[in-house]
């Protein structure tokens, strides 16, 4: 028998916090990113359209909203 205590999904409750602060860790970072992506774009792939930075963020957070529930 193990003492530890699991949760309805079978995962120990430690997993489920580290997994939550993951995901807000995540969140923080890539806001605090999104206003400097037009000067990567520009010195790494010489993309200076802002179109195509605003593309690439709605893909990239669409994506990552559809993932959350996996």
């Amino acid at each position: 028998m193990t003492s530890a205590k699991s949760s309805a999904a079978g995962r120990p409750p430690r997993a489920k916090a580290v997994l939550i602060a993951v995901v807000g860790l995540h969140l923080v970072a890539e806001t605090a990113l999104t206003p400097f992506l037009p000067q990567l774009f520009d010195r790494l792939y010489a993309i200076d359209d802002p179109g195509a930075t605003g593309l690439y963020l709605w893909v990239c957070r669409i994506v990552g909203l559809a993932a959350l529930p996996l």
